[in-house]
């Protein structure tokens, strides 16, 4: 079944009254591109009621490759989209109505991987590295990372694989010598299958809208309420993250959506996002997204003219950091 018809079903079945769900809830397809730790306030919003308890049904469908998730929120098929910033930047130069609204990771969260015969940075010149898409966060997040590491991206190829498995599966098959893994899922079962980390990028220090919400501008102007309902929802689901009490209930959900209960992976998983980067107010920051702006400026003229401000409405987020409603989840 193609995207395009999967989607009619959806709208369908998003029709139909699902127990559990407040009756004349606002229905909602959510698309997300990539399967990782930085979906848990999503996943946890929505197993455990925050959309349904903020007037939402939201229905949630992955759609490999966040330029190809990109697709289905400018044509209006998704409302919501949790992406990497750099799809929606280059979406938006290009004339797209899209937006980010904020950010639940805000810094390069990958590992590099690579296979055992590369140990330093060097070693990458000539070779083949994975990315899910040309213009995606991982693209343009591996070219500033190589910078870092003091290699030419020029130097290496580029080669357009998909998700998180599938570049994982490509570097196992000796299909590339390395790519971009998520450090806190995917990265750890490359190391104990073989692979090795040549750099941890949240060590390097490179701000970035990893894992984004966007919607389209005139949608969210048209509609307020119902993306600040969508908003409060992932902010609540934050603050119940962060309360050690739900830790190993969270965990277990983070499992069941990655299909994996490793206990170890999750109490990493838990440490590092959970109470390093998820922040209270999940502002999407300008410096990720000039960082973003700068990289595509190489190859896109528009993005030279740009400023990081202009592809960013955080309204939502500031309405309720002023209100008080974030300050009081934490006081409960």
């Amino acid at each position: 079944m193609n995207l395009k018809r999967w989607l009619r079903v959806l709208s369908i079945l998003a029709s139909v009254s699902v127990t559990g769900v407040a009756a004349g809830a606002e229905k909602l397809i959510v698309g997300y591109g990539s399967i990782g730790g930085g979906m848990w306030p999503a996943i946890v919003a929505e197993k455990k009621g925050f959309f349904s308890k903020n007037g939402l049904d939201v229905t949630y469908i992955f759609i490999e490759g966040g330029t190809r998730a990109l697709t289905a929120l400018i044509s209006g098929d998704v409302r919501f989209l949790q992406v990497g910033g750099t799809e929606v930047i280059n979406a938006a130069l290009n004339g797209a109505d899209v937006v980010i609204l904020s950010s639940a990771v805000n810094t390069l969260s990958f590992d590099l991987m690579v296979t055992p015969d590369i140990t330093r940075p060097n070693d990458l010149k000539g070779k083949r590295l994975a990315i899910s898409r040309f213009g995606s966060t991982t693209d343009v997040g591996l070219q500033l990372a190589l910078k870092k590491l003091g290699v030419n991206p020029k130097d290496v190829a580029f080669l357009q694989i998909g998700s998180n498995p599938a570049r994982l599966n490509a570097m196992l098959a000796g299909q590339v010598q390395g790519g971009l893994l998520n450090s806190d899922s995917h990265a750890p079962l490359a190391r104990k299958q073989g692979l090795r980390t040549l750099a941890s990028l949240p060590e390097l220090g490179i701000e970035f809208l990893q894992l984004s919400t966007a919607t389209g501008r005139s949608y969210a102007k048209a509609n307020p309420q119902i993306v600040q309902q969508f908003i409060r929802a992932q902010v609540a689901a934050i603050a119940w993250l962060k309360d050690e009490r739900n830790r190993q209930e969270a965990q277990h959900i983070l499992g069941s959506f990655l299909r994996n209960q490793d206990r170890e992976l999750l109490d990493n998983m838990y440490e590092s996002l959970v109470k390093k980067v998820f922040r209270a107010a999940p502002y999407a920051t300008v410096g990720g997204a000039q960082n973003i702006l700068e990289q595509i400026a190489l190859t896109n003229p528009k993005a030279r003219q740009a400023k990081p401000q202009d592809f960013i409405d955080d309204r939502f987020i500031r309405e309720l950091e002023e209100s008080g409603y974030i300050k009081d989840l934490y006081r409960r």
